[in-house]
């Protein structure tokens, strides 16, 4: 298999094969993204193996005991299907994968702050890489920079973690990304910054701090959080830009909004790879 880097290189007859590690944060926009890479003539199969609230060091224990607590999660040219009671070694070897990719567990963020969540993100992530760069060493391997949460955020049963100022959320944003940023530095992984693209949307008056994923408990004026995502992924993977791609998703967004979040995406892509990568 030949080592592959990115951008992926858009082949004939080629089917991009994504495998994403990690919780419900890679779950509710693999749909879009694979929308997107097909509006654009791109072929691929995006496969996300999650468990609620998973960290980094559930899944290197889960893999070192053998548990089989994921769901994987496929969305290909059938549409979406699933397989309940996987273990990791099961997921990754469904395929070969071109993109493979790690994410840091914001759930000890909530519980601890940045020091709790640096704690368990090694020695984790770690073997992981390690473990799953040994079966895939012409992958490309990735690390999904995760958001930080609205303000209001609240959510008693799960943790006593609130969000309850800017300053809070912007704490919250530069704490990841210090996480994020070690992650990849230390691993050599490439970043997809859906985080940074999160805070540029945020700051935009046509989307403002009403971004949020379809997991947590808020009303129905909170969206547009996993059409962003599929944006930073689909810029970050391919090299196209969002700006045009015909993709629009299922549920109702102001075109405003949809405009405004393309190009939080792709600034957010840019500031990281150069304004000559995604066009």
């Amino acid at each position: 298999m030949k080592r592959i880097e990115i951008p992926l290189k858009n082949e004939k007859h080629r089917v991009f094969k994504i495998l994403m590690i990690g919780n419900s944060f890679c779950q509710f926009y693999i749909d879009e993204l694979y929308g997107m890479a097909r509006a654009a003539d791109i072929e691929c199969k995006i496969v996300s193996v999650i468990a609620g609230a998973c960290t980094l060091q559930k899944h290197w224990t889960w893999y070192e005991s053998n548990e089989k607590n994921y769901t994987m999660l496929i969305f290909d040219e059938n549409g979406l299907s699933s397989v309940n009671d996987m273990g990791l070694d099961d997921c990754l070897a469904q395929d070969e994968w071109d993109v493979i990719s790690y994410q840091d567990g914001e759930y000890y963020y909530r519980l601890g702050g940045l020091e709790d969540a640096r704690k368990n993100t090694e020695p984790y992530l770690t073997n992981l890489v390690r473990y799953i760069r040994g079966r895939f060493p012409d992958a490309v391997h990735v690390f999904h920079h995760v958001w930080a949460y609205q303000t209001g955020y609240y959510r008693p049963k799960k943790s006593p973690f609130k969000v309850e100022t800017f300053e809070a959320q912007n704490k919250m944003h530069e704490d990841l990304s210090s996480i994020a940023l070690e992650a990849c530095q230390r691993h050599g992984l490439f970043r997809i910054p859906s985080g940074d693209a999160w805070r540029i949307a945020r700051q935009d008056v046509r989307v403002g701090d009403t971004l949020c994923m379809p997991d947590c408990e808020h009303d129905g004026e909170l969206q547009g959080g996993q059409y962003l995502n599929a944006c930073v992924w689909f810029e970050t993977l391919f090299g196209r830009s969002c700006i045009e791609n015909t993709f629009s998703p299922a549920y109702a967004l102001p075109a405003e909004k949809i405009t405004a979040l393309r190009e939080a995406a792709h600034r957010a892509v840019a500031d990281v790879y150069g304004s000559d990568y995604a066009k």
